[in-house]
């Protein structure tokens, strides 16, 4: 596989527990939006910023592209893994669902959750109003189901044994509930 191909290749869910990455890659950064991913790709980032493990499931994460970074991660434990997604309750729960364990035990029995996820915060929406990146009117209020993916949120966090009590309050401070 050529790492500067600009197509980017699909995750094969066989044999992911034999790669091999270069000794030279210094971290995996996971992206949320397919667009973002090329345009990374088309910049040059790799060459610009050293050798570095693009990936994008291209929206929410499945179970191949979770499989092959849970793999990764159990190999290479040095490798820091980072998740760019939006400020919003879909990029929060994308994030969330790289870090946490498998709720369907249909076709997966393990854990693939990966263990020290970053999740990347450019800035909030605020911030980005102070910045003029955003404009106030492309702030969208919460719909009803926007509320409901992060009462789900909430409440895996709030059962989780596998976070403290400090991560456990970082991501509830990102979904403005403590």
């Amino acid at each position: 596989m050529n790492a500067f191909e600009l197509r980017g290749h699909l995750i094969c869910p066989f044999g992911l527990e034999n790669i091999n990455i270069s000794s030279g890659v210094q971290y995996i950064l996971i992206i949320e939006k397919e667009t973002i991913f090329y345009k990374l790709l088309q910049s040059n980032y790799i060459s610009t910023y050293g050798p570095t493990i693009l990936i994008t499931a291209k929206g929410f994460p499945d179970i191949n592209t979770r499989q092959l970074l849970y793999e990764i991660q159990k190999r290479y434990r040095e490798l820091k893994i980072f998740c760019l997604t939006d400020y919003d309750v879909y990029g929060l729960s994308i994030a969330c669902t790289y870090a946490s364990k498998n709720e369907s035990k249909l076709y997966y029995v393990y854990d693939m959750s990966i263990e020290n996820l970053h999740w990347l915060i450019l800035f909030t929406p605020e911030e980005g109003i102070k910045k003029n990146v955003i404009k106030n009117t492309d702030l969208t209020k919460l719909t009803l189901k926007d509320i409901r993916i992060l009462d789900n949120l909430c409440a895996k966090l709030k059962n989780n044994n596998k976070y403290s009590a400090a991560e456990r309050n970082n991501w509830m401070y990102h979904i403005h509930i403590k």
